[in-house]
Parts: C-alpha cells; structure tokens; sequence
C-alpha cells in the first residue's frame, strides 16, 4: 500500500476518515495511534489499522508469550502483538491490550497503588478470537488483585479460599468484587462491585451468583 511519510498527523486522520468505512464494523470506533506512528490507527475491538493512499489494510497480529513472575501456574500466556517501527526505524513489539488500554477508557478496580497495574482480561484469553482484546473485556487492576483472582477463581476449595481470604481482604482495602471460575476452570475473573450489590450477594445461592455473573458478561457483551 502506498503511503507518503512526510503526511502529517491530521493528513493521515483525512485519509482515514476517507476510507475507514471499508474496514470498521457498526459501531465500532478507532483511534489514531498518535503515541506511536500517525498513520496506524486501533479499534475499540483491538484491531491495528493501517492507512495510506490506497486506502485502510488491517495489521496482522502474532502470537507472542508474555510471561507472569507471579502466575499461579509459572506458565508464559500467548497473546495477540503487534510489531511497529518507530520514528528511528527500530522495531518494538506492542501487547494489543495494553495499546488499547493506552487508547481507550476501560473498566478499572485499583485498589492500591495506581503505578502498580495490570489490564485483565474478564472473560479469559483466547488465543484464537480476534475480539478478545476489546475494551469489554478488559479491566485494570492492581497487581495483588490480579494473582488473588487466579486463586480464588481457579482454586475452587474452602481450604485454598480460606488461606487467601486474610491477603484478599487486605488488598482490596475497604472495596468489594465478585470472583469467579469458568465451568471447566479455565479462566477466572473478578467484578467490582457497589455496596449494595455486596450485601445483595453476600448470602446469595451459587445459583443467584451465577445469574448475577452472567447477567453481567452479557451487558458487557461478553457472551
């Protein structure tokens, strides 16, 4: 594709309004990756655009470990990165969920120091969706919140729950949320919650719970 690199940042934004309804789904809105190269541009959906005078292609994404010290299972996670040249040529590999926290307001539970950080996926990862990365299904959260979710999420016992509830409690530091497994307990997940949704669910049935969750993922449009 034909692309001119003395355009500037508001030539490639005319280009991209020109052609982007060649590429975007309804609804879906991107945003010119001005921290990075004007002429790329990311959708709320996670998907990497790049325009020039041709028109929009879509930039192809790799698979790339990205590897926890603290997971609970000392694994590497593959997820969806992009490589993008920078103004002096280097080439730097980008995680595509952190470029859309970067571009897009997501759901946040910090509880703690704001500089320690980590975006979460909701509803797992994926690693053969191209959704997955999109602003519903990310959160951030505080680094201790987010190794406790894998515990008290993937870890299903009263005896594993009780040891860590002492270290949860602590990190949540007055807020409240909701953790919670997937049936074959590959994933898990935590959602903040409000006051009254805590004392709503504080003696609720597993059943109310579930029903509580699902609702939930299903106006993130998550499921």
């Amino acid at each position: 594709m034909g692309r001119d690199k003395k355009l500037t940042e508001k030539e490639y934004k005319e280009l991209f309004e020109k052609y982007k309804n060649d590429v975007l789904h309804e609804n879906e809105e991107a945003r010119q990756m001005i921290n990075h190269r004007s002429h790329l541009f990311i959708t709320d959906r996670g998907r990497i655009l790049s325009v020039g005078y041709n028109g929009v292609k879509i930039m192809k994404q790799t698979l790339r470990a990205q590897k926890y010290s603290n997971r609970v299972n000392g694994s590497n996670e593959r997820k969806h990165c992009i490589c993008i040249n920078s103004v002096d040529g280097k080439r730097k590999v980008y995680y595509v969920h952190l470029l859309v926290a970067e571009y897009f307001p997501i759901d946040s539970f910090v509880t703690g120091d704001e500089d320690n950080t980590i975006i979460h996926h909701i509803k797992g990862y994926d690693s053969s969706s191209d959704n997955n990365n999109g602003v519903n299904n990310l959160i951030r959260l505080n680094q201790d919140i987010h190794l406790l979710s894998h515990h008290m999420g993937i870890k299903p016992s009263d005896e594993e729950r009780q040891k860590w509830r002492a270290k949860v409690d602590k990190a949540l530091n007055g807020k409240h949320c909701l953790f919670y497994k997937d049936p074959d307990g590959e994933y898990a997940g935590i959602i903040p919650l409000t006051d009254d949704e805590f004392e709503r669910l504080k003696n609720a049935t597993e059943e109310d719970k579930n029903k509580f969750l699902e609702n939930h993922l299903e106006k993130k449009g998550i499921i």
